[in-house]
């Protein structure tokens, strides 16, 4: 065997090795972002599914969400950066409205939430949020809620209520 030839394996195992390597870190990097196995949005609140919330973890209890988004969730407790909100615990199209809750049709079936004074509203546009009035939230709106699931799974109290961009319906 020439030596030209040792060099041209030894440069092809090179290039495999370089490949392999890349390969190897980008899966760990997806991995480690995203978890084992990616999930859709659930409505059917916690058990829902392995972990029973978004990326496997509790219902309630997930920490990503619309860049921009108002948080309710702050403190020591569960820091979060600048772009790194909530994600939504309930998505769904209002069917009725009352004073003090709502109730929506989501891809599991219909689901009532119910809006405490506390409860922040707020309008999602292209790359922010702002507040809206609760006024807003009419019947055919589509909405993304953050809360907490009653024991039965199927009631919400909202901590907020987003308003999806028309887009997004």
């Amino acid at each position: 065997m020439t030596t030209d030839r040792k060099l041209l394996i030894g440069l092809g195992a090179l290039v495999i090795a370089c490949m392999v390597s890349g390969a190897s870190f980008s899966l760990g990097f997806f991995i480690g972002a995203q978890g084992w196995s990616i999930q859709s949005p659930s409505s059917a609140g916690p058990g829902a599914g392995p972990g029973g919330g978004f990326g496997g973890q509790p219902g309630g209890q997930s920490q990503q969400g619309f860049p921009g988004q108002i948080s309710p969730r702050g403190g020591a407790q569960q820091q979060q950066g600048a772009n790194q909100q909530p994600r939504p615990d309930l998505i769904g199209i209002i069917v009725s409205v009352t004073d003090d809750s709502l109730e929506l049709e989501t891809q599991e079936g219909f689901r009532m939430v119910t809006l405490t004074d506390e409860t922040i509203v707020a309008l999602r546009e292209e790359d922010s949020t702002t507040p809206a009035d609760r006024s807003e939230l009419q019947r055919g709106v589509r909405v993304a809620v953050v809360g907490e699931f009653g024991d039965d799974g199927q009631t919400m109290t909202a901590r907020v209520v987003v308003i999806l961009p028309e887009q997004a319906r």
